[in-house]
């Protein structure tokens, strides 16, 4: 006897049932967000850490729920089945849904709109729809089928780290592949023993998982996250993406996060030198640091373009505490970091200058330091007391110069277009 191809889906996360049709409306991708009421509803994810988390690499909880599959048989021996999500953690929780072979295997998203609006059809009438739900922090681990990456993010479209663009099902980890196996499995075992004329009910426990004793093993289908070292959100579509390392693009719109962090840097440096917390000298260093470590980033990923192994090198050999880095891009990818900013050029190059003293000078000047920055106001062998004011200014020039380069980069690499994306 056939199994009825209709399938209804219960959600009922503590006494959030009553909001899940105006989260689901506003849902992308397919993707569900659910929270306990507690919880505020503008921000669904743990707060977003920087590189210097002392979390890196921990084990997140799975956000728990019991998925509960009532198998009914009727008199006939046709079979219908309904599926219940429930929880009641009181922790973020999103949901995403998957076509999946009977033997397991996934095949095609599942577009979730609002209650009551159909979903795509499968690739195959006998595929089944599985539902995956996040960690408890309403994350989704991911892993990239080209590079081998890991990532967590609230909905994937793109891999952060080598930006390949896929269906979000091709992004699942080997413990998402072990849970879709289970649940399909689970499935079928629950219809095929179900007599004809009776009733059946048949679950699967990520409550009981969540709670079991440390030093206890997991089953493989269980799917926690593991926090990585840089959590963002994106400034164009929102999207939270947590990675290794500290740059990356976004998972939805694949936007990179670098100009994003500069300003975030650069506010906290501004921030400790205005409270006197850090000198101007000091203050100047991590500026230019900052700065050069975001348009390496850029020009890295630049490098990966087709291009000659000299030109290669050339651009990964860039160091941007030096002005000259500014002529190699512009020649090598028509992007001027100097784009409407003559009247500042003087200046900068004095500053950068002005770094290299004081990182390796001790912040004496030498006739190098004259020589190459132009500077007559103070004399050989003086130390340079730098002032606040000239710190803050070449903040925001730095600022303007990173903000060329990301727009230069973006005509290269567009970022996904969001109004086709969403539609």
């Amino acid at each position: 006897m056939g199994t009825h191809g209709s399938l209804a889906l219960a959600l009922i996360y503590n006494s959030f049932c009553r909001r899940l049709p105006s989260l689901c409306s506003g849902s992308c991708s397919g993707y569900i967000g659910a929270m306990n009421d507690s919880t505020n509803d503008n921000d669904q994810t743990a707060p977003l850490t920087g590189s210097a988390s002392h979390n890196d690499f921990k084990e997140i909880a799975h956000s728990g729920g019991k998925i509960t599959f009532d198998i009914v048989s009727d008199a006939s021996g046709r079979k219908s089945y309904q599926v219940t999500y429930s929880g009641s953690r009181p922790v973020p929780m999103r949901m995403f849904a998957i076509y999946a072979t009977p033997d397991g295997e996934p095949v095609a998203n599942i577009q979730l709109g609002g209650i009551g609006s159909p979903w795509n059809p499968p690739p195959d009438p006998s595929c089944r729809p599985v539902f995956i739900s996040s960690d408890s922090e309403g994350l989704f681990g991911h892993q990239c089928p080209a590079c081998g990456g890991y990532w967590r993010s609230d909905t994937a479209r793109f891999c952060p780290y080598c930006r390949l663009e896929a269906e979000s099902f091709l992004f699942l980890t080997p413990a998402h592949l072990s849970y879709v196996r289970h649940y399909v499995d689970t499935l079928h075992d629950g219809l095929e023993k179900v007599a004809q004329g009776q009733s059946s009910q048949v679950e699967i426990d990520l409550d009981a998982i969540v709670d079991m004793d440390a030093g206890l093993e997991k089953p493989d289908f269980y799917h926690p996250g593991t926090s990585q070292q840089t959590k963002f959100r994106c400034e164009s579509c929102k999207t939270v993406t947590d990675i290794r390392g500290r740059f990356g693009f976004c998972s939805y719109c694949a936007r990179r996060n670098n100009l994003a962090d500069l300003r975030t840097q650069i506010s906290m440096i501004r921030a400790e030198l205005n409270s006197n917390r850090t000198p101007p000298a000091d203050a100047l260093r991590q500026i230019v640091s900052a700065f050069d470590a975001c348009c390496r980033d850029i020009a890295s990923q630049l490098s990966k373009l087709p291009m000659t192994a000299r030109r290669r090198k050339e651009v990964l050999d860039l160091l941007f505490h030096r002005l000259d880095a500014a002529e190699v891009v512009e020649r090598a990818f028509d992007i001027d970091l100097r784009k409407g900013m003559s009247a500042d050029l003087p200046f900068i190059r004095m500053m950068l200058q002005r770094r290299h003293v004081f990182e390796h000078e001790g912040g004496v000047v030498t006739r190098r330091y004259i020589e190459e920055s132009g500077d007559n106001s103070v004399p050989e062998s003086t130390l340079i007391r730098e002032d606040a004011q000239n710190v803050h200014r070449l903040a925001g020039c730095l600022t303007r110069m990173a903000t060329n380069f990301e727009n230069g980069f973006n005509e290269i690499l567009p970022p996904a277009d969001l109004k086709k994306t969403r539609s």
